[in-house]
């Protein structure tokens, strides 16, 4: 296997360290809710602050404060193109001008993908965080450049953790799913420059009724009753946890075979 890699530069004036709490997940997550192309560094550094005071405070009590943050289908800094026949000899040489300029000012690495399915596939990979949709984007530019698809394929965990900013105010959503589709809690934080507050917690599905779902055929009409029930006492913030939580989904949206992917 031939991995071709770009010269990197090592100058790094960010005050960001691999010493910095939860930096990979907090670098992830400001790529997710800003959409550009490197995470900043102010964000990553208050969402580090935020995730350290969010898991020291309730990592005993809710132990879904600890799940990593995930975001399905597109991985950071991994995306798979496909090229032209006319050109791929040329890249894997290193002599195409245009791709080796890309990759030079993004610091990318970039391998052979032997597949059954599709010729001329490669896989470009960076040492640093990069939005993978921003990362297309750039290669959709490329003329000779007739698929992009996700490096990694990832998919949602359980449980989820999401984080977004309200008028300055940092909030995070975690769910737990205690019975997969039919039971699971979201709870909702504040986290502010001092403590992480826990503000409400949400049963979707009673537990006691956990029975339901391995019969939920022969239940169906008290399993709709118990929905509308929970819908009716659902309190406001619900709404805006499930919206957020969902963006997760909208993100996986972008499907594989995509020529040019956006948010």
């Amino acid at each position: 296997m031939i991995i071709h890699t770009c010269a990197a530069d090592e100058s790094d004036d960010s005050g960001l360290s691999q010493n910095t709490p939860y930096l990979h997940e907090a670098q992830e997550m400001a790529l997710f809710y800003t959409g550009e192309l490197r995470p900043p560094d102010s964000l990553t550094q208050q969402i580090s602050r935020e995730l350290s005071l969010l898991r020291e405070t309730w990592q005993d009590s809710i132990p879904g404060v600890k799940t990593t943050f995930w975001t399905p289908w597109w991985r950071t800094g991994r995306i798979e193109l496909r090229v032209d026949d006319t050109v791929f000899a040329s890249i894997m040489n290193g002599q195409n001008e245009a791709w080796n300029d890309l990759c030079d000012r993004l610091n990318l690495s970039y391998r052979q993908i032997y597949s059954d399915f599709r010729d001329n596939c490669i896989g470009v990979a960076s040492s640093e965080p990069l939005h993978p949709c921003r990362m297309a984007d750039l290669f959709a530019e490329l003329p000779f450049v007739n698929y992009i698809g996700p490096g990694e394929k990832g998919w949602i965990p359980c449980p989820l953790i999401v984080r977004f900013d309200d008028g300055g105010t940092s909030k995070y959503f975690v769910s737990v799913f205690c019975l997969i589709e039919t039971h699971f809690t979201n709870y909702y934080f504040i986290v502010d420059s001092a403590a992480a507050h826990l503000i409400g917690e949400f049963t979707e599905c009673p537990p006691n009724q956990d029975s339901l779902y391995a019969h939920y055929l022969e239940n169906f009409d008290v399993l709709e009753a118990m929905y509308d029930s929970i819908e009716q006492s659902r309190l406001g913030w619900v709404d805006t946890a499930r919206y957020h939580l969902r963006a997760l989904h909208r993100w996986s949206m972008n499907k594989p075979g995509r020529d040019k992917p956006s948010e």
